[in-house]
């Protein structure tokens, strides 16, 4: 029997710049933002930093104990 190899993880093909700037740009196509191409360009270019650097910032918060509390519950009314 042949054994199968599980793959983990994604693998990580980084964008070029020119590609991410297409990709990117894609969002700002309607005529309107062009009176803001160059803040448009600005924010290209923080976001190619961060993109480049692989820095991700996460805002999360921890849920209120109501919340586990009534997941917990829906998780046991599911077992009966």
């Amino acid at each position: 029997m042949n054994v199968i190899e599980i793959r983990k993880g994604q693998v990580l093909v980084p964008h070029e710049r020119v590609e991410f700037s297409v990709r990117f740009r894609a969002s700002f196509i309607d005529p309107v933002f062009r009176a803001e191409d160059q803040s448009i360009a600005q924010l290209e270019e923080i976001t190619w930093q961060a993109y480049n650097e692989y820095r991700k910032f996460f805002f999360t918060q921890k849920a209120s104990p109501e919340v586990g509390r009534r997941c917990r519950q829906r998780h046991v009314a599911r077992e009966r």
